[in-house]
């Protein structure tokens, strides 16, 4: 099976899961978060 590349739009999303993470270790914080994205 090939590899695909993550699009934009993919590593985009994955910074911004990165840098909720660095931010707070609180759950309930970071599930709001991501749902807000």
């Amino acid at each position: 099976m090939k590899r695909v590349e993550p699009t934009d739009k993919v590593k985009e999303f994955l910074d911004k899961v990165q840098s909720v993470l660095d931010e707070s270790s609180d759950n309930l914080y970071i599930i709001k978060k991501l749902e807000s994205i």
